[in-house]
């Protein structure tokens, strides 16, 4: 988790999209619309730092 949260945040695409540097593969190129840099750093911070 600790690595992927540091390939989400030190990529240089915008917060509100993604790029195959981070989030985006062949694999999931269907979803790539609904795919959020900054969303899925929220929600892997979160685990990783549960309130």
């Amino acid at each position: 988790m600790e690595a992927a949260a540091r390939r989400v945040a030190s990529c240089d695409c915008g917060q509100e999209t993604s790029c195959y540097g981070c989030l985006r593969t062949r694999r999931n190129e269907y979803h790539h619309d609904q795919l959020s840099r900054g969303a899925t750093l929220e929600v892997l911070c979160s685990l990783r730092d549960p309130a």
